[in-house]
């Protein structure tokens, strides 16, 4: 006997029309007629919902239908492959994020770094005045600092950048590319890096370092509000 002829003679003897049954088991009772016409087949769960109902066994309402036994294990496939499909759409929307992630580059706050010395580097500027050269003694720094960060790093491919120049003092601001790789960063971090502060006084609208105080600033963007001054920060 098939599922269709079960469910129906299980629905009779309890004397219930369709939408009786269809009240009992939470479902609409064009469901129940087209499961009894054998135009369609209740999914896994309203079967065990049925067999509960009426207190038999899966294989008791299963057994001999070998249509819808064939339609539950292309059911199984079908979640298989969905699980597949969803494991396979996670791992590239995680590898996307961890890509976009580690391609990201900001500005460091000047309190996650530790100055561990300064050296100042005398420089030959020749600057450009009114179409005249003119050579000038000007001043570099290698600022050698350890960065405290678990998520961003120091790479060699990422240049100090100078952020403005002032009458009294040079502001400058440093980057740091992002990596999820929390132990190599702290291994790595650990490390004295070698930073540079550049001269860039090469016509006249340049300003020289020399004279001034040389400060790495908290925030690009606000290099007045807060700035750490370096150690032999006075030029002579």
């Amino acid at each position: 006997m098939e599922f269709k002829d079960k469910l129906k003679l299980l629905r009779e003897k309890r004397n219930y029309t369709q939408s009786e049954l269809a009240n009992k088991l939470g479902t609409y009772r064009i469901k129940v007629s087209s499961w009894e016409n054998g135009n369609s087949y209740p999914d896994i769960k309203m079967i065990v919902k049925i067999c509960d109902y009426f207190n038999i066994s899966i294989d008791d309402i299963l057994n001999e239908d070998k249509k819808i036994i064939e339609k539950f294990k292309n059911d199984k496939k079908k979640i298989k492959l969905y699980s597949y499909i969803t494991i396979i759409s996670l791992f590239v929307m995680l590898t996307s994020f961890v890509l976009i992630y580690n391609s990201m580059i900001t500005g460091i706050n000047a309190n996650e770094i530790k100055v561990i010395k300064v050296k100042k580097i005398p420089v030959i500027i020749h600057k450009k005045i009114y179409n005249k050269i003119r050579t000038e003694k000007d001043y570099k720094y290698y600022v050698y600092v350890k960065f405290n960060s678990a998520f961003r790093t120091f790479a060699a491919n990422i240049p100090s950048m100078q952020c403005d120049s002032y009458k009294r003092y040079t502001t400058a601001s440093f980057k740091a590319k992002h990596s999820l790789n929390i132990f190599k960063n702290l291994k790595q971090n650990k490390r004295i890096q070698k930073l540079e502060i550049p001269t860039y006084a090469e016509d006249e609208e340049g300003s020289l370092n020399k004279g001034k105080n040389i400060c790495i600033v908290t925030n690009e963007n606000k290099p007045q509000k807060k700035y750490i001054i370096l150690p032999s920060n006075k030029n002579n």
